[in-house]
């Protein structure tokens, strides 16, 4: 509120009497008046100081409300921008020209949430990697279940491969790569904690005693084995029963394929066939008590479960042996080629010794129907014509 010319005036005598007193104030006067004109030097400097502020004040406003008032003329712009398209996309004569108009918008979406899927999918690959691998040097068995994980999640991508694109290609791959790495560590760490439980327990030897240990990894063995579709559909040696028969194949080597005296050629099969029977024959009891009964349950329920190389041990333990023999007899075959008298007498070893595991064992190589050919269908192909024409020669 405003203040009177009166009360003004009632202001300033009330000052004057307050500092002229008496006579001997009138001598500072001058001092009185350059006091006041100093107050009103101050007084007009802060009154131009608020002048400023409030100028400035007002133009700051001004520029806010602008900018505000220009952000809303944009956004009517785009609002109308947006209902115009969307009226043009609505009213198109066609619905094919509807489709090309949102359908670049549309693909983009796609893309993005199907990227943010396979970076979900590599995520969890990585987990399932990870989680096996921890598992593998404390206990190699746990390993199995995040690795079957994996492994259906590489069977699924490769059912969907036909309709991948792009950088799924690239996925694909790196699932199926990354599922058979693993598959290779777990059954390398696998058979080497196995082989190390044999030969800490001293197998083979006529008194070996099984462990729940030795039954789990002969299991483990198995199901890791098994969980390779191609092997599951073709006849195999059975990975437990390759490690089992390791230290048998090896005392074949030395006996049989080294310069030992039981490599002489001229004995032909006389030692070397023998020896593969006694060695079926001395472990057939704790074949069919120990691995009997954990084939058995394993292949229960499974297309195998009627294959003899799979549920029988002692056809199984076969099979994991004939390799080796099959390579000394090819060798053999090779050395007496040009030896008829031999020629003849090996043949004649050889389906003996066919005859004897078909007999002895009911080994059928895996064919109920057909039955085992037998290892002279491996000899024939390289001495037929030579012994023939040499029995030929005989008989006339």
């Amino acid at each position: 509120m405003g203040i009177s010319s009166l009360e003004e005036d009632l202001r300033i005598e009330d000052y004057l009497n307050d500092k002229l007193q008496t006579i001997s104030d009138l001598n500072g006067i001058d001092d009185l008046i350059h006091n006041v004109e100093i107050q009103q030097k101050q007084l007009k400097r802060q009154l131009q100081d608020i002048s400023v502020e409030l100028t400035e004040a007002l133009m700051a406003s001004k520029n806010r409300a602008s900018v505000i008032l220009e952000k809303i003329e944009e956004f009517k712009t785009q609002q109308k921008n947006a209902n115009e398209h969307l009226v043009t996309v609505l009213y198109q004569n066609t619905p094919e020209l509807a489709l090309c108009t949102i359908k670049s918008p549309m693909e983009q979406l796609r893309r993005i949430k199907l990227t943010h899927k396979y970076l979900d999918l590599l995520k969890n690959v990585e987990l399932l990697k990870e989680e096996s691998q921890k598992h593998l040097h404390i206990d190699p068995k746990l390993s199995l279940e995040p690795y079957i994980r994996l492994k259906n999640i590489s069977k699924l991508l490769q059912k969907l491969h036909g309709p991948t694109e792009g950088s799924a290609v690239h996925l694909v791959t790196y699932v199926q790569e990354s599922t058979a790495q693993l598959l290779v560590e777990i059954e390398k760490i696998l058979c080497q904690k196995f082989e190390k439980l044999l030969e800490d327990s001293q197998w083979p030897n006529s008194e070996y005693l099984v462990t729940d240990e030795w039954k789990e990894y002969f299991k483990a063995l198995l199901e890791l084995q098994m969980l390779d579709e191609t092997n599951a559909k073709e006849s195999l040696i059975l990975l437990p029963m390759r490690i089992l028969t390791q230290t048998f194949v090896l005392k074949f080597r030395y006996h049989f394929m080294s310069d030992k005296p039981t490599n002489h050629p001229n004995r032909l099969g006389d030692y070397f066939f023998e020896w593969f029977l006694m060695t079926v024959e001395k472990w057939e009891l704790f074949l069919r008590g120990n691995a009997g009964p954990l084939l058995t349950a394993h292949f229960r329920g499974s297309p195998l479960s009627g294959n003899s190389i799979y549920i029988d041990p002692v056809s199984a333990f076969i099979t994991s042996l004939l390799p080796v023999l099959r390579e000394k007899v090819e060798s053999l075959c090779k050395n007496i080629s040009s030896q008829p008298q031999l020629m003849s007498r090996f043949i004649a070893q050889v389906m003996d010794f066919d005859d004897a595991l078909r007999s002895k064992f009911g080994y059928d190589g895996g064919s109920v129907e057909n039955g085992w050919c037998g290892l002279i269908m491996d000899v024939l192909p390289s001495l037929f014509e030579g012994w023939f024409a040499a029995e030929k020669k005989i008989c006339t």
